[in-house]
């Protein structure tokens, strides 16, 4: 259905149509591909021992399918305009069907620890501290990573910065994520996954507060990118393998979708409070703060 979303957008001359393609049915559909989905099929097709290592793969991955399909996008929008370039990118989506298809029925690790129904299983996570608190740090990892996506390009022009420069630092930041996603997975099997997430949150505080604190230069941007990349994607594999670890993988893709409900929460109120806060103050750096204690909050 996202490629039908995609070409009733291409086609939209209304505001309504907007909003609905756009908004409601590429907003659902995609949905259906998020991270919750996506490890809960993974974890059933692998050893639970090397489980965060392929979580953290498959995360690292999709953050290199946007290196590669950003660019191209924008190679076609200038060559053939955003029409045609959304028909096109619509059929390149209808190539994941067969590859998800390839998928079903495939069960090579353990996919029922217990016989707990749905419903007890969603009594004993609420009433679980760890969940909650792993559903509440998420929350703020949404925050920053949606915060920084959406408000940075904007803070490095009324600093400014170069015209190349929001582009580039963009495209730093998810090749380094590319790298620092990986490595999560793959410590996350040989470490305490509680701990190593409580590190990113508390490194993402130190690393905001630093760029925030030197004053702003090209480079001091290129390097908070490179920094902040590492820990961009980082607590997913560890915060999916945590709920695995906890519950098993039966319900792992709605215990799992919960978590990434409060990050999608998250994600929204940084991105409307930033530009709320700019609006009202002129300025960002009360959010940059709030940034900082939040991720402190989270560790």
């Amino acid at each position: 259905l996202q490629p039908v979303g995609l070409v009733w957008l291409s086609y939209a001359d209304q505001i309504w149509e907007l909003h609905a393609s756009a908004g409601i049915l590429i907003g659902i559909t995609g949905s259906g591909t998020t991270w919750a989905v996506l490890m809960s099929v993974i974890a059933r097709n692998v050893p639970a021992n090397r489980r965060g290592l392929f979580f953290g793969i498959a995360s690292g991955i999709g953050t290199g399918g946007q290196i590669i399909l950003a660019p191209f996008n924008q190679f076609t929008i200038n060559s053939y305009g955003w029409q045609d370039a959304l028909l096109i990118l619509s059929i390149m989506l209808l190539a994941t069907v067969p590859l998800a298809y390839i998928l079903r029925g495939k069960n090579t690790a353990e996919s029922t620890q217990n016989y707990e129904t749905l419903s007890q299983t969603l009594d004993r996570a609420r009433r679980h501290s760890g969940y909650v608190l792993l559903t509440t740090g998420f929350f703020v990892c949404g925050f920053h990573v949606m915060f920084i996506m959406a408000h940075l390009p904007t803070y490095l022009q009324i600093q400014n910065m170069p015209s190349w420069l929001p582009g580039v630092a963009i495209s730093v930041i998810g090749i380094t994520n590319l790298i620092g996603t990986i490595l999560a997975g793959y410590l996350g099997d040989k470490y305490s996954k509680k701990y190593l997430l409580s590190t990113i949150y508390f490194l993402r505080a130190l690393v905001i507060a630093a760029f925030i604190t030197i004053p702003i230069s090209p480079a001091s941007v290129l390097v908070f990118c490179f920094c902040i990349g590492f820990l961009w994607l980082a607590t997913v594999p560890l915060t999916n393998a945590l709920v695995g670890q906890i519950f098993g993988i039966r319900y792992l893709a709605t215990l799992a979708g919960i978590v990434f409900c409060s990050h999608q929460i998250g994600a929204f109120t940084s991105v409307w409070l930033g530009g709320y806060l700019f609006d009202l103050l002129g300025s960002y750096d009360l959010i940059w703060q709030l940034a900082i204690a939040l991720g402190i909050l989270a560790a």
